[in-house]
């Protein structure tokens, strides 16, 4: 990409060297490195970047790369939000589980299964509330991040 870049903003190029437009009796005192899109000229120093050529001509390139913060930073907000619709849907599953037992243990007080299931809920209660406290704050989401890349 950087010689056709080169040889559009007029500069000579054969296979990985170019020439400058600095003064001086050599030829070819330029060199090409195409993995990293840079041309260096080892007799006036001057170097040229892929995007700074580009510019030059009025050509928009695509984006370098997309950091790798950003693809962390997703994924652990498509976790965070897995996260988020898994502990809801069992939220309201124990709680609809713990009022149909309040209501089965008015009427049967030794009923076994209405006691586990207020259990279930009472226990599970406090992990719930401290997971949507700390959603909703960056010191919480922090402390989230770390157990999620801990696992992850």
């Amino acid at each position: 990409m950087i010689s056709a870049l080169l040889t559009a903003a007029g500069f000579e190029v054969r296979g990985s060297r170019f020439n400058c437009r600095c003064e001086g009796g050599s030829r070819l005192t330029g060199s090409l490195s195409d993995e990293r899109d840079v041309a260096y000229c080892h007799r006036c120093h001057a170097r040229f970047t892929a995007r700074a050529l580009a510019r030059g001509q009025g050509v928009t390139l695509p984006p370098a790369r997309i950091k790798r913060t950003r693809i962390v930073r997703q994924q652990f907000n498509a976790w965070l939000k897995t996260k988020r619709a898994e502990l809801c849907d069992r939220e309201r599953r124990l709680a609809r589980r713990a009022e149909w037992a309040k209501a089965a243990l008015a009427s049967f007080p030794d009923m076994e299964p209405a006691w586990e299931a207020l259990a279930a809920w009472y226990h599970a209660r406090q992990t719930l509330e401290t997971f949507w406290e700390s959603v909703q704050d960056n010191v919480g989401r922090y402390w989230l991040y770390r157990a999620w890349r801990r696992f992850a």
